[in-house]
């Protein structure tokens, strides 16, 4: 893993704070060397709120991406930004219909944290099923230091 892209809002945020262990990981990711992104989607009138919310962490991330809609040439662009192959890039994200879709889309490795309200959303297809479930930030960081 040379690189992973985060999803924001219910992956490393929620409900007014950092999910427990996220700030941590992050600095633990970047200092072993992984290139880090960040990929929210919010509404247009909501893009100034969400740099704020992102600006304390941005220095941690090599990508910063606030975007009105995720899609397969998001995730593509920001791969392209890290300069990292996408068979070493692993996409983090609590939406199998959205964030792991695209990232299996484009040959990374998907990460499933089924957590919050998306965890009921199943995967319907073999597109959209996940390398790897986690249910918590301990237990990401656990499977993030096989790689």
């Amino acid at each position: 893993m040379k690189a992973a892209i985060f999803d924001f809002n219910r992956t490393l945020w929620e409900d007014g704070a950092y999910l427990e262990g996220a700030l941590d990981l992050l600095q633990s990711l970047k200092k072993k060397g992984v290139k880090l992104a960040v990929v929210s989607a919010v509404k247009e009138h909501e893009v100034p709120e969400r740099e704020d919310l992102i600006k304390p962490i941005e220095p941690l991330f090599h990508s910063v991406n606030i975007v009105t809609g995720k899609s397969k040439d998001v995730f593509r662009n920001v791969a392209e930004d890290l300069s990292v192959p996408h068979s070493e890039v692993i996409v983090i994200g609590d939406k199998v219909n959205n964030e792991i879709k695209y990232g299996n889309q484009l040959g990374m490795t998907t990460i499933w944290l089924k957590r919050g309200k998306n965890a009921q959303d199943l995967p319907a297809s073999k597109e959209v099923e996940p390398h790897h479930t986690v249910d918590s930030i301990k237990q990401l960081r656990e499977l993030l230091n096989k790689y």
